[in-house]
Order: C-alpha cells, then sequence, then structure tokens
C-alpha cells in the first residue's frame, strides 16, 4: 500500500509525496515518485512517514545532498585482442572530493549502430564478467553491481581499473557514471553486501535514508 510522506528541504515547510514499493527493485522499501526540484547540494532532506497498516507510529529520517562530482575527462587506454577491448581506465579524483570521501563508479559499455550513431544499440553493464581488476581501495559491491571507494584508500587519490568489453562494435563508448554519496550510503551497501549487520539511520524502521549527487559522461574509445 502507500505510504502518506512528507519531505522537506532545510528548514523549508514540508512537502506531501506519494511513496510506492518499487516493483522493478530487489530492495523493499518506499522511493521517491517525483523529482525535487528546489534541492541543491548542500541541502539537509529531512522526511516524515505515516504507513497505514505498520506496527510503527511514524517513521523519520535525515540526510543532506553531497557536492556534485567535478572531474576531467578520465585517461583511458584501450588495446584491441581477437576482436575484444582490453580497457585501461584512470581517473583523478584530486579536483572533486572537497567534503566528501565516499564514491560509488558504475561503467557501461554503449554499442552503436551503423545507422544510429547517436543512440546506442546496446548496453552491457561492467561486472566482474569482464574480468574487472581494481586498484587499491576499489571495492566491486555485488548488489549495486558498481565500485565503491573511500578516497581515504586511494593511492594518489587516483582510481585505477581494467576490463574487458568481448566482441564490441569497433567503435564504441563508455559510459561513466560518478556518485558522491553519503556515508550512510556507502555503510548500508558494503555492509549489505558483506553480510554484515546493517546500521540504520531511520527512526522506527530498517534502512537508510541517504543522499547522492551524480555526474554522467560519454567517452569514446576507438
Amino acid at each position: 500500500d502507500d505510504a502518506i510522506v512528507k519531505l522537506k528541504v532545510n528548514s523549508g515547510s514540508y512537502q506531501k509525496l506519494n511513496y510506492k514499493i518499487d516493483p522493478k527493485s530487489s530492495y523493499k522499501g518506499y522511493y521517491f515518485s517525483n523529482r525535487l526540484e528546489n534541492a541543491f547540494e548542500g541541502d539537509t532532506l529531512c522526511f516524515i512517514a505515516w504507513i497505514p497498516g505498520s506496527e510503527f507510529d511514524t517513521v523519520k529520517g535525515t540526510t543532506y545532498i553531497p557536492e556534485i562530482p567535478n572531474i576531467d575527462a578520465p585517461e583511458i587506454k584501450s588495446t584491441i585482442v581477437n576482436g575484444d577491448f582490453l580497457i585501461d581506465f584512470e581517473m583523478d579524483l584530486t579536483d572533486t572530493i572537497g567534503n566528501e570521501r565516499y564514491f560509488e563508479l558504475k561503467l557501461e559499455s554503449l554499442n552503436f549502430s551503423d545507422i544510429h550513431d547517436d543512440y546506442p544499440s546496446e548496453i552491457e553493464d561492467i561486472t566482474l564478467i569482464n574480468d574487472l581488476k581494481l586498484s587499491y581501495g576499489l571495492t566491486w559491491n555485488e548488489k549495486l553491481k558498481s565500485i565503491l571507494v573511500d578516497y581515504r584508500d586511494l593511492d594518489s587519490n587516483k582510481l585505477k581499473i581494467h576490463f574487458i568489453v568481448r566482441n564490441n562494435h569497433p567503435m564504441i563508448k563508455l559510459g561513466l557514471e560518478l556518485k558522491k554519496v553519503t556515508k550512510e550510503y556507502f555503510d548500508y551497501f558494503k555492509a549489505l553486501d558483506g553480510g554484515s549487520i546493517v546500521n540504520s539511520n531511520i527512526t522506527n524502521g530498517s534502512g537508510i535514508f541517504a543522499g547522492y549527487a551524480k555526474y554522467y559522461k560519454e567517452i569514446d574509445i576507438k
């Protein structure tokens, strides 16, 4: 059933939202059904929810929106072996760390057809099946199908990754999604993937109320 939820940005008035369980997600919980146009980096988000039929009186949580990542185009080296792309990828996070120390990185191989060069004909998530090799300080997270990063563990603030894109089109793009995430987000998914008991930052509930800011870029690989 729907939950009755109110959310506010900073010290503003609560905004009433409808939550629904997401049928496409493997996680149980409630998700925003509309975008918060008035929320910006650094803003505090607070919610209070009433879930009809639950044993809880109210469910509450607080989080914030991290700063938007600001990075230069990463250094990519590619080699073709028997039709496969061997990719060595390096990204320097020095200019984007700021007050944040937790990140999530997701990579996609974008195939393009000869007819529609401006639109991917196939999207392949880069996962462990791509013989993914990560430098020290990077952790593969099976739940998210992405890489978790604590910048304190990095060598010179750099991400170094090697992977294979098999039997790909001669011209591909690499889709890169980098998120700055809150500590609650990082701790929750790292613990969940490791089978540990997950600390919750939700009062009268279980799970997380977390924020992130996203950077996305498509990079040519020739």
